[in-house]
């Protein structure tokens, strides 16, 4: 091989560890899905009442709408919410049906008639199991978090108890008037009717801030940093070589 065939097929390799080097930089990326959580709590707390979870077996079914206007701007997921105790007490073991739906009825509105409440966005939240003394924040996680846009409704919670235990152990949650909740209860298809009053509650939930970033990723760098180490020591080999291209052809 030839002085000149070998410069080039250097230059060559040179050339090629700088397109390996770009190409590790250029694929030295994590995809992230950046998203921020935070949490709003509706309703006052201006008495106690045990409605739906603190005593069970006074409700088969209980709905509580919340008014869109007290919610962040969407749309948002809310991952699960929280009750805060007032009296401590013994809860009957129970299991609930918990539902979210944007509300066909706006708080101040509601129909006794639970099917009239309920959106077509309608989905399981959870089934959540309760007894025994309740904590002083009880929270109930989502297995499927709810996707809420507040500028399409109100939001509205459908609990529906599905078995309970025998006794009357009573516990009692924080819980007030307000003009941005309502609720309707009962143990048949229509229920009574409470006005701007129920307990109060704290949803947390997560923003989605929008498409995935590139962030560097540490090991390609590494891949990259050598690559470029290797091109430039070739170069130094060539220029401390010094030999004319001329006299190497001769």
């Amino acid at each position: 091989m030839t002085i000149q065939s070998l410069l080039k097929s250097k230059i060559f390799g040179i050339s090629r560890c700088k397109s390996l080097a770009y190409a590790a930089t250029a694929s030295a990326v994590l995809s992230a899905s950046p998203s921020y959580s935070a949490s709003v709590t509706i309703g006052s707390n201006d008495i106690s009442n045990c409605i739906p979870f603190g005593c069970p077996t006074l409700a088969g079914t209980y709905q509580k709408a919340y008014s869109s206007n007290v919610f962040p701007v969407g749309p948002f997921t809310i991952t699960s919410f929280d009750l805060f105790e007032a009296i401590q007490g013994v809860v009957s073991s129970a299991t609930f049906d918990v539902y979210f739906s944007t509300s066909t009825n706006p708080v101040g509105s509601l129909s006794t008639t639970f099917a009239s409440n309920i959106g077509v966005d309608n989905t399981l939240f959870g089934t959540f199991s309760v007894g025994g003394p309740i904590p002083p924040v009880q929270s109930f996680v989502g297995a499927s978090p709810f996707a809420y846009n507040p500028s399409s409704g109100d939001l509205l919670i459908t609990v529906y108890l599905t078995a309970v235990s025998s006794g009357l152990d009573v516990a009692y949650y924080e819980a007030g008037f307000s003009s941005a909740v309502e609720r309707v209860y009962g143990s048949s298809s229509v229920g009574t009717k409470d006005f701007l009053y129920g307990l109060q509650t704290r949803f947390n939930y997560t923003y989605d801030l929008g498409p995935a970033q590139s962030v560097p990723g540490p090991l390609p760098l590494f891949g990259a940093a050598a690559a470029f180490g290797y091109s430039r020591k070739l170069r130094n080999r060539i220029k401390d070589s010094k030999l004319p291209v001329a006299t190497a052809i001769n």
